[in-house]
């Protein structure tokens, strides 16, 4: 064995040897072992909490149908859209549009003073590349 490559292979002895021991004591962080050669135990988890408190997590309450706000009117698209006449509710549904990118394409879209001319300038909307203007542009059109 070259000297040189000695202290590498103890620090390999050390971690395989490491890795034997908490594959024996099972990584045993809650059990004996660990707490005697380290001194320290880890704490149980408390289950002070009843099953209808854990049920209703972070304050919860329940409310009636009559609490929650009415719905807005339905919407019904059909693809492919128009990318110069779409709403933003419209944009919203194109699969790998969300609302943020709707909103940055009519942004930009006015910017263009309406219209865009062809689907390629979908790209110099920030978060569309080329990637994804391959995903939309099946369900879009001029």
């Amino acid at each position: 064995m070259d000297k040189r490559h000695l202290p590498y292979n103890v620090l390999l002895v050390i971690a395989l040897v490491a890795v034997v021991m908490m594959a024996i004591c099972d990584f045993g962080l809650r059990r004996s072992s660990f707490a005697v050669a380290v001194g320290y135990r880890l704490p149980e988890p408390e289950v002070s909490q009843s099953e209808e408190e854990l049920r209703r997590p972070y304050g919860y309450e329940e409310i009636s149908g009559e609490d929650y706000p009415e719905e807005g009117p339905d919407i019904e698209v059909e693809f492919p859209l128009d990318l110069n006449a779409a709403t933003f509710e419209e944009l919203i549904f194109v699969p790998g549009i969300g609302e943020a990118l709707a909103g940055r394409i009519i942004a930009y879209r006015n910017e263009l003073g309406g219209a865009f001319s062809e689907l390629g300038q979908l790209t110099e909307v920030s978060g569309i590349g080329v990637a994804t203007l391959s995903k939309i542009a099946p369900y879009l059109f001029l």
